[in-house]
């Protein structure tokens, strides 16, 4: 042995996985047609700007007065300043991916990880007799 430790890569691979884990990374599962919120924790800092992706791709732009809609998300979406809450109305398949958000300029750290499922029917039972 050279004195040299090869669980370099191990190491590396477990704490990504711990951090993973420990972000909440859990999908959120969202019934098609209803609305999808996502609320970041809570921001020390008055809020300036707000920056939401999904898939790295934009889905609203917010700083000072100024807010802008991107895609399919114009005309059912809803952002609340003071927290950085989305609100994304009439969900659509579309929308299931990964969200991520940006304020005051710095991206956090927690990813929103979305699915959009189909309403599951109410199961119908009938009583016959034999």
């Amino acid at each position: 042995m050279d004195g040299h430790s090869s669980s370099g890569p191990v190491t590396v691979l477990l704490l990504a996985a711990l951090t993973s884990s420990a972000l909440g990374q859990d999908p959120l599962y969202f019934e098609e047609g209803k609305p999808l919120v996502l609320t970041p924790p809570k921001h020390k800092d008055v809020i300036t700007s707000v920056v939401w992706q999904i898939n790295g791709d934009l889905v609203l732009e917010s700083v000072n007065d100024e807010l802008e809609f991107y895609r399919s998300f114009k005309g059912r979406t809803e952002l609340d300043k003071s927290t950085a809450q989305l609100t994304v109305n009439n969900t659509r398949q579309s929308d299931a991916g990964e969200y991520r958000v940006e304020i005051n300029d710095v991206l956090q750290s927690q990813v929103y990880t979305v699915k959009v499922i189909k309403k599951v029917p109410k199961p119908k039972v009938e009583v016959r007799t034999l």
